[in-house]
């Protein structure tokens, strides 16, 4: 069986809905995998759109292929149509795809089962395909190609609206203005709607500050208004030593839901997306800090690596990765370091 990292095919496959947030319907999924198997985009576009002699939609996953630097893709078409024998959407992206030179497999799910077609093995794909096993319940992916990047104007202007706002750090309202910002981007991820580029790049000119960062994480951990105000204006107070107790004493706090942490990425994957290059360090370590909360340590520990490729002496990052790495789990699984 063909593996992606600690994943199956197959396995990668039936989670991709959870990747994705919804089931994709007369969709192509394209999946990025990076040297060492890690997911690092997926990509979503609709059958029609890559069919035709050319495709504008077939441009655009083409070129995010190659800005993600990936070594091989997945290629999934979720379809009711019968491609048993073959998928014109599928040979279409994939032709393109192998012309940047990454391995390209070719898959397609229809009625909760999945094959290859145009396979005749009846061993590798039974005529009425193989069912999809069950999906992996906590896959934190790579924040890169979780949203595709906006444009270059969009990204500038991101870039300078976190200039301004980081520049205005010395406003006596600069702290209650940053929380309240924050939550507007929060309310904008999760209502998908259009979030414009001057408000994520004032949270991320808010992010080079400490405190900022501190109360960003406590609020993505879902710890109380209290503590992140407390911890953005850096005062020491017994909301934030509750929350940071909340997170590590053994037997304290409760689990994230999925949607907790789904909800969490979409945020982070937001910023990601018009992030400039001294901005990643943060958003990936904040990133593995809900893995590790949600209990994957293993995603936590690459998504740190992701962090320290960019600033080896990220303080939160290395922190974090000693903590993963000697086992150090969160409060509400009681298992305390093993």
């Amino acid at each position: 069986m063909t593996s992606t990292g600690t994943l199956s095919v197959p396995t990668l496959l039936a989670t991709l809905p959870r990747l994705l947030g919804s089931m994709p319907r007369e969709s192509l999924v394209v999946v990025g995998l990076g040297r060492d198997g890690a997911v690092e985009i997926v990509m979503r576009v609709d059958r029609r759109a890559v069919l035709g002699a050319t495709s504008s939609a077939r441009s655009a996953v083409v070129g995010e292929i190659v800005c993600a630097d990936v070594s091989r893709v997945l290629l999934a078409s979720f379809t009711v149509d019968d491609v048993r024998l073959s998928c014109p959407a599928l040979d279409a992206m994939r032709h393109e795809l192998e012309a940047t030179g990454a391995a390209v497999d070719s898959w397609a799910v229809s009625r909760g089962r999945y094959f290859v077609p145009g396979c005749c093995d009846d061993n590798c794909c039974p005529p009425s395909g193989s069912p999809l096993p069950t999906p992996w319940a906590r896959m934190v992916p790579s924040l890169d190609g979780l949203v595709v990047r906006p444009d270059a104007t969009a990204r500038r202007s991101a870039a300078a609206a976190a200039r301004r706002w980081s520049g205005a750090r010395a406003r006596a309202d600069w702290e209650g203005r940053t929380l309240a910002t924050w939550k507007q981007l929060c309310a904008a991820a999760h209502a998908g709607s259009g979030v414009p580029a001057t408000l994520v790049g004032r949270v991320l000119g808010a992010l080079e500050h400490l405190g900022a960062r501190d109360a960003a994480l406590l609020a993505l951990l879902g710890a109380s208004e209290r503590s992140q105000r407390d911890a953005i204006r850096a005062q020491d107070s017994g909301a934030v030593a509750d929350a940071m107790a909340s997170f590590t004493t053994r037997g304290q706090g409760a689990p994230p839901s999925d949607v907790a942490v789904r909800s969490a990425l979409d945020v982070l994957a937001l910023l990601n997306s018009h992030a400039r290059r001294r901005d990643r360090p943060a958003l990936h370590t904040l990133a593995a800090a809900v893995a590790w909360w949600s209990g994957d340590f293993d995603t936590a520990a690459g998504l740190c690596a992701k962090a320290l490729a960019v600033d080896p002496q990220y303080r939160l990052a290395v922190l974090l990765d000693l903590a993963v790495s000697r086992g150090m789990a969160p409060g509400w699984m009681a298992l305390g370091p093993h």
